[in-house]
């Protein structure tokens, strides 16, 4: 006679995302898939600290990085669940290595980058859709909250607010190419509907 535990007959399914009311779409993934997708989340914040932390340029008082690339791709490849843990994550533990003083408004601009690009490509389909998510993100995000966070915290003025516009115009140009390619090529293999 072999014994077996009552709950092995049962098919354990666990929700990562779940449905609106109009109809949006209901992940239901087994428990290795959940823990691979917590896996890739986590490694998207890490990358994100890596290229924000340790790979940024900086020239007196301006930081050039593609920190928001890897949250970027964690939101539309695994949801904003997903994407906004990672941002948020990447954001909180950056600050500490590095020893900046975490600054809320900038934290609540990170997290968001997780949301914005799963919430746009929502609406707007196709190669059109992810070059509008990252674009729209970047300026939300990175040129609206955090700017906001940095004219709080340390003043600086119009100024500042130019040459963030400026910079992130390069960098969301640069990382909405480089999302079109990772998400063409990684997304049929992550994103099982």
């Amino acid at each position: 006679m072999q014994w077996s535990h009552p709950a092995s007959a049962v098919q354990r399914k666990y929700i990562l995302s779940s449905a609106d009311k109009s109809g949006g779409e209901v992940f239901i993934l087994g428990k290795q898939k959940k823990i691979m997708l917590i896996c890739i989340a986590a490694l998207c914040a890490a990358l994100s600290i890596i290229l924000g932390k340790v790979f940024a340029f900086t020239l007196v008082t301006l930081r050039i990085s593609f920190e928001s690339l890897p949250i970027i791709l964690c939101s539309l490849l695994l949801g904003p669940v997903a994407g906004m843990s990672a941002g948020l994550i990447a954001d909180l533990v950056g600050c500490l290595l590095v020893g900046y003083t975490i600054n809320p408004i900038i934290t609540l601009g990170c997290a968001l980058m997780g949301l914005f690009p799963w919430l746009i490509k929502k609406y707007v389909s196709g190669k059109k859709g992810i070059f509008i998510s990252v674009i729209a993100s970047h300026f939300i995000c990175s040129v609206g909250i955090k700017t906001v966070g940095l004219l709080y915290y340390y003043g600086g003025g119009f100024p500042v607010v130019l040459t963030r516009l400026v910079t992130y115009i390069a960098i969301s140009a640069v990382e909405s190419y480089l999302v079109y390619l990772v998400y063409t090529a990684l997304g049929k293999r992550i994103i099982k509907k």
